[in-house]
């Protein structure tokens, strides 16, 4: 696998543990419990990650399949265009600025820990598929279309470097909340 890629493929698999301890961590009552001062509950962060991979992953899908119709294979070191450079920065956590989430990104339902992690567990899964099948391509070639807005294009690079630092972000997000609602 590229080294790049299987740079990302790290970072998805330390997201993943970095949930579980985050979930055994709290408990029922403070999972869905949202801060007095407003903001996502643990709950709520976890299922905005779901439902954000969920979305990502026929974007995915669509640029692998047109990237290798393309021929847009290639191998060495990729660079993520200015877009995803920016979009990495923003959401690195701690992030600066708090930014108004799509409606369909904004968690409503709230499910069990138990419930939450097995999905989060199988989109997890999904995305080691996407990543593995981009293994060959020009990443820096090859464009998927934002799930945040359409008309935002980058690179496949940009989009799998995307998708851990958010995930990082709402990890964060949602344990500066534990520590203020309470664990176990």
């Amino acid at each position: 696998m590229d080294a790049q890629l299987a740079r990302v493929r790290q970072e998805l698999e330390a997201a993943t543990e970095a949930m579980r301890r985050l979930v055994a961590s709290v408990s029922d009552e403070a999972w869905a419990r949202r801060p007095a001062a407003g903001g996502w509950s643990v709950a709520q962060c976890v299922m905005h990650l779901n439902t954000t991979t969920q979305e990502f992953l026929p974007r995915l899908d669509t640029a692998i399949r047109e990237g290798r119709e393309k021929g847009l294979t290639g191998a060495g070191l990729f660079r993520r265009d200015f877009a995803g450079w920016m979009l990495c920065k923003f959401v690195e956590p701690p992030y600066r600025m708090k930014v108004k989430t799509p409606a369909k990104f904004d968690p409503q339902e709230v499910v069990s820990r138990e419930e939450a992690l097995a999905e989060w567990e199988r989109w997890q899964g999904e995305l080691f598929t996407r990543v593995a099948a981009a293994d060959g391509l020009a990443l820096d070639k090859v464009k998927v279309v934002s799930p945040f807005a359409e008309k935002m294009k980058y690179n496949l690079l940009s989009a799998l470097m995307v998708i851990p630092a958010h995930q990082r972000r709402h990890i964060w997000q949602a344990g500066q909340m534990a520590k203020t609602l309470g664990t176990r």
